[in-house]
């Protein structure tokens, strides 16, 4: 991944917003090949097209306590949604995908400064999408981020979905929308019952139209997410 200042680079883990605290992330992406050959096979075996991605992610707090703090959102139970946003505009690029910490550990501490590192493995790879937005909030219900992908595709593609907070009584709902026009909106994918820190990953198939959108519809206060879409 080319260099890009920090405040340009966006860091989300779960529902949480690490990119405040974020000094370095490195994104890996890599296709390697194993040899399962063994003796006295007639010929040579490769099982090719072995994805090898890998995150390192690095954050320096002001004390051991808010150290801890990222360290629990860094280690959630099982995996969750991690995506690096090279901007914050809607369209920019961005790189996702499921992932849970391999390894996290505090490597310095200078003038009550603690630097922590992690290690991140997707449990699939990571996939290369477009910021659909960036962290918003609203409230009521309301649409946002309408990206023009200039054409259709057939191929289908995920929505990544990151939300950091909820206000109010009752459960929200965003849903993911296509049109062919950008008037007419139809979903492609949903995530219900939303209340809370969260994260989750829709596959869809098919056709996606040339225009798309998140809106989310409330029944609390207000949500504070963010998304990422990939279109295969």
């Amino acid at each position: 991944m080319g260099k890009k200042i920090s405040s340009d680079v966006l860091c989300y883990f779960g529902g949480y917003d690490v990119g405040t605290a974020t000094t370095s992330v490195a994104i890996t992406q890599q296709v390697d090949a194993l040899d399962p050959t063994a003796l006295g096979d007639a010929a040579e075996r490769v099982l090719a097209g072995l994805r090898k991605d890998e995150i390192t992610w690095g954050g320096l707090f002001d004390d051991g306590t808010s150290m801890d703090a990222a360290a629990a959102a860094l280690v959630p139970t099982g995996t969750s949604v991690f995506s690096v946003l090279l901007g914050s505009g809607t369209g920019a690029v961005a790189y996702s995908g499921t992932a849970f910490n391999l390894q996290g550990k505090a490597v310095a501490s200078v003038a009550e400064l603690v630097k922590y590192e992690a290690v991140l493995k997707p449990d699939l790879s990571l996939g290369r999408g477009l910021v659909l937005p960036a962290k918003t909030t609203i409230t009521g219900s309301a649409s946002q981020g309408t990206l023009d992908n200039s054409a259709l595709s057939t191929a289908g593609g995920e929505w990544h979905v990151h939300v950091f907070g909820y206000t109010g009584a009752g459960t929200g709902t965003l849903a993911l929308q296509d049109s062919s026009t950008g008037t007419a909106w139809t979903n492609l994918g949903t995530v219900v019952g939303l209340n809370g820190r969260t994260s989750s990953r829709t596959t869809f198939t098919g056709t996606v139209n040339r225009y798309t959108r998140v809106i989310g519809t409330l029944a609390g206060t207000n949500i504070t997410y963010a998304t990422v879409f990939i279109r295969n």
